[in-house]
């Protein structure tokens, strides 16, 4: 119901219409995902859903702090691939959310924030893992399945296990 973004569904929805796109090809009109796709990334990219300084997507628009489960280096790397109107701010931003990520989740148990700070800091009660940190897992593991261009991802999912396995998981 609300007026504004949920930068985590644009995200899905921009990545949803590039395999569209590149997969069963452009119709007409709204069936032109390949333009609907950058029109909607050029969006995100300049309209506020992305922090331009840190490269890093926000919690909502022009809002100064981020959501780590809304971080998808993978589909920044796609986009990157996708989009010549932005294709460096993506690129850079794949670099940055990988670097968030590692710094966000807790070093000992692996653990994410719901809400961090663009430096990977907890944001106040929105800092404690809960239900949307979960989601964490899946970008970080993602990104390492198609690109594995990060090592910190096998010492993450290595920490995490072992975290979750101590619980009696």
């Amino acid at each position: 119901m609300s007026t504004g973004p949920a930068p985590d569904g644009e995200e899905y929805l921009a990545t949803a219409l590039i395999f569209a796109s590149t997969r069963r090809g452009d119709g007409e009109g709204i069936f032109e995902y390949g333009t609907e796709a950058r029109n909607l990334l050029n969006a995100m990219a300049t309209g506020g859903m992305f922090n331009r300084q840190y490269g890093m997507v926000t919690f909502g628009v022009n809002v100064g702090h981020t959501d780590p489960s809304y971080v998808l280096p993978a589909f920044y790397e796609v986009w990157a691939c996708f989009d010549e109107w932005n294709r460096d701010f993506w690129s850079g931003a794949a670099g940055s959310g990988r670097w968030l990520l590692q710094h966000a989740v807790n070093p000992s148990t692996g653990l994410a924030p719901d809400q961090s700070g663009f430096d990977g800091s907890p944001t106040g009660s929105a800092g404690n893992f809960t239900y949307d940190a979960r989601r964490v897992v899946v970008n970080v593991m993602m990104d390492h399945h198609f690109f594995q261009v990060d090592p910190w991802q096998i010492t993450y999912a290595e920490t995490l296990g072992a975290f979750w396995t101590n619980q009696g998981y």
